[in-house]
């Protein structure tokens, strides 16, 4: 048994993956979802649409969401509050600093950098959880 869990511990798995039951309930634990989590957030940095991240970042939500149903409580499960209080001002702040000058580019690019900005600091908070 040891060296399955071992060997689970090296292998990559996404939260579908934890979802669809690629990987045995019993074998699941903290650090394989905060792994399976830190690999979303670093496929999101790749997206250079916003209206795209938008969309996978509510996907993110609606598969941390299923998580909970396969996992239990016994698994500190990571959820997108701290996410969206630290994007919160971010966006705030970008719009204070926009004038009539900005045309839709601009703001969609300023939001793109903004929602960036706050999975950066979300991935930086859970690299320290693990």
């Amino acid at each position: 048994m040891n060296y399955l869990n071992e060997q689970v511990h090296h292998s990559e798995y996404s939260i579908r993956d934890l979802i669809n039951g690629s990987l045995p309930q019993r074998l699941i634990d903290q650090e394989i979802v905060i792994s399976a989590y830190r690999r979303e957030l670093n496929s999101l940095l790749n997206i250079d649409n916003v209206y795209v991240l938008a969309k996978e970042l509510l996907s993110l939500e609606r598969k941390l969401i299923k998580l909970v149903k396969v996992v239990g409580v016994h698994i500190s499960l990571p959820n997108l509050e701290k996410f969206y209080s630290s994007l919160s001002p971010v966006i705030l702040q970008s719009l204070a600093q926009m004038n009539e000058n900005f045309d839709q580019e601009d703001l969609t690019n300023t939001w793109l950098e903004a929602v960036r900005i706050a999975i950066e600091e979300e991935l930086v908070s859970w690299q320290e959880k693990n």
